[in-house]
């Protein structure tokens, strides 16, 4: 996954070869990719790694909640952690964000 810095760096070079003085577009961009949510048809998060998830109800997507997880690649499923439990639901992750530590 690139880093915020990297896309903007690349959307910078990108839009100044087509329009110079357009800087500002390549920051925004920098900042939409960086708050944005990564699908997981589109790709997993690193194996281990905790991340917040988008979670939907399977067969209720107006029910969507938020919670810690990670994806452990060994056995391909996600560890997802639930305050409530519904037996009857199944809990699909749909979207991550990494959390990031510093």
């Amino acid at each position: 996954m690139k880093s915020k810095f990297e896309a903007a760096k690349e959307h910078s070079a990108k839009v100044q070869a087509e329009e110079p003085y357009v800087t500002s577009n390549a920051f925004l961009a920098g900042v939409v990719f960086a708050e944005g949510w990564i699908s997981i048809d589109d790709e997993l998060p690193e194996e281990n790694q905790m991340c917040i998830a988008k979670i939907e109800f399977d067969g209720f997507p107006e029910e969507t909640t938020y919670s810690i997880a990670m994806y452990v690649k060994d056995i391909e499923q996600w560890v997802i952690e639930i305050h409530y439990y519904f037996p009857d639901y199944i809990y699909k992750p749909t979207h991550y964000r990494p959390i990031n530590r510093k």
